[in-house]
């Protein structure tokens, strides 16, 4: 299973963006998740302003890199991350970090 992994550091908001799902009302229908079995994405944070009650906090968005394989040891049901452009990619099995190898596939 391939991951990411940020930073958080003490005092600071950090902004995961969010997990478009395929029941999202209203959205567009996600193509197939060629790393897994559902369809979802991580939409990185955009750098817009908080709203609510972080309104005029400082937020940062959070600079994701893949984290590598995780083993199941439990063996539950869970899904692959789907890839993340310029993040994460696979090749089969193995987790590509992309911001490493600097390189897109």
């Amino acid at each position: 299973m391939g991951t990411v992994k940020f930073d958080a550091p003490a005092g600071k908001i950090v902004d995961l963006g969010r997990l478009k799902l395929n029941d999202d009302w209203g959205a567009p229908v996600l193509p197939p998740n060629p790393a897994g079995n559902q369809s979802f994405a991580v939409i990185p944070a955009d750098g817009a302003p908080p709203k609510g009650r972080l309104q005029g906090l400082p937020v940062f968005a959070a600079d994701f890199h893949a984290a590598g394989k995780i083993p199941n040891y439990f063996g539950a049901l869970i899904d692959r991350l789907p890839p993340i452009p310029g993040v994460i990619a696979y090749e089969r099995d193995k987790v590509i970090d992309l911001k490493a190898t600097g390189s897109r596939p």
